[in-house]
């Protein structure tokens, strides 16, 4: 059976296009996406050219945010502890982001290679650390990264740590979706469900994957 991720203890952020009640827009134009975890991380937009544009059908028949140079506020989390999984469905290859900060330089990202990477000035893990699997252009992947001992990356089930082990130091703090800063590297694709729990268990990730 399919997991309800709110059975996870410590789920953070919950946003699932598929829920249409939790998507406000005006001619599918989206200006808050609400979290479904109960903790009110409602991701907003008020600034319409910066807006995503929902579909009903656009991720292989599923519904999702439409992300063309776009970008969604979020909350403040601090990731240090947890894992972050997306549904995404990227257009290209490019450096493009998933999660980041608006003026911390902490990111986790697509590379140029549509692999999974972190990246940051200050880095709690080792700058660049990428995973090993890719993911597709114009095809739904279910990505995941475990901010744990260890930085671990997982693509539609295949979990890898990367051995890059956490520094003492360095920033893990993401409050924005689909570019890094304000307007860079954004994302180029389909979103259909961002979910962060406060836990790195393999247990809670299979469930969730």
């Amino acid at each position: 059976p399919l997991e309800d991720p709110k059975s996870i203890s410590g789920i953070n952020l919950w946003l699932d296009a598929s829920d249409t009640t939790t998507i406000t827009h005006s001619s599918n134009a989206v200006s808050e996406w609400n979290d479904k975890s109960g903790n009110a991380n409602h991701a907003i937009q008020s600034t319409s050219g910066d807006q995503p544009t929902y579909t009903s059908n656009g991720m292989s028949g599923n519904s999702g945010l439409d992300f063309d140079n776009d970008k969604l506020s979020i909350p403040a989390i601090d990731m240090e502890g947890k894992t972050l999984f997306a549904v995404i469905q990227p257009d290209t290859s490019q450096i493009q982001q998933i999660l980041s900060h608006s003026s911390i330089n902490v990111q986790l990202r697509l590379s140029g290679s549509n692999q999974l990477q972190y990246a940051a000035a200050s880095p709690l893990y080792t700058n660049g650390t990428a995973s090993t699997g890719t993911i597709a252009n114009n095809q739904i992947s279910i990505v995941s990264c475990t901010l744990d001992n260890s930085l671990g990356f997982s693509i539609n089930g295949a979990f890898q740590d990367s051995g890059v082990n956490k520094g003492n130091s360095g920033s893990s703090t993401f409050n924005q979706i689909g570019t890094r800063a304000t307007n860079e590297e954004r994302f180029n694709g389909k979103m259909g469900e961002i979910i962060i729990i406060d836990s790195v268990s393999s247990t809670d990730r299979k469930k969730i994957e």
